[in-house]
């Protein structure tokens, strides 16, 4: 593949063109704040809003589990497990306060506060 360091898309300058893969490609897009981010609201195929997302937050903070979840939306059971994992919907877990902690291979949400303490001790 053959990559554009000025991204013009018709220029045939050598000195402007690069050989790459399709990865390097896409780092290259990156790393000059040319790709806009996927996740949440920004997700044209998304099938809930900001709103719903921080329902279902509440819903895992009140000890429900993904399947009980997932009856209530239009979501399957993994993509329940995405947001409790914190890897979708970031920022409506944050505006609400919602954290993510690791441990022993397990993700427990905690509060915003508990991760501050633990930071300062």
């Amino acid at each position: 593949m053959v990559c554009h360091k000025c991204d013009v898309t018709l220029c045939i300058n050598p000195d402007h063109l690069f050989v790459g893969t399709a990865k390097d490609n896409m780092q290259d897009m990156i790393s000059k704040g040319r790709a806009a981010p996927q996740d949440g609201s920004n997700n044209g195929a998304s099938k809930i809003d900001r709103r719903q997302a921080q329902q279902i937050m509440g819903m895992i903070q009140m000890g429900m589990n993904n399947t009980e979840i997932a009856e209530h939306f239009p979501l399957t059971h993994s993509q329940i497990s995405s947001i409790r994992l914190g890897k979708s919907w970031k920022e409506a877990a944050y505006e609400i306060g919602f954290c993510h902690e690791a441990a022993n291979d397990e993700t427990t949400p905690v509060s915003k506060q508990t991760l501050l303490d633990r930071h300062l001790k």
